[in-house]
């Protein structure tokens, strides 16, 4: 997020699969650079948990949930891999 994407404050990031410890650092990461941070995950108390720690939105993974996002992504954080690739390119 830092090189690559070169996160700027403002901008809407999605990190996919918010269970584990690489996307929960990505979103700290994110939220930290004052990006607007979305979530997924199958499980509400993984969703809940980022909510509680400052994602703005968090919906389930286990649908389509490219069109559950409240807008469109700037930059996606997808560390689930080929299981979830196809729809997180379809959120940016």
């Amino acid at each position: 997020m830092l090189r690559r994407a070169r996160v700027q404050a403002g901008e809407h990031v999605l990190v996919v699969g918010i269970g584990g410890g690489v996307a929960a650092a990505s979103m700290a990461i994110a939220s930290a650079m004052g990006a607007h941070v979305s979530v997924t995950s199958r499980t509400e108390h993984k969703r809940a948990w980022a909510l509680e720690r400052g994602a703005r939105a968090a919906v389930d993974s286990s649908a389509a949930f490219s069109k559950e996002l409240p807008v469109r992504m700037d930059v996606v954080v997808d560390s689930v891999g080929p299981a979830t690739l196809e729809l997180s390119r379809s959120a940016a």
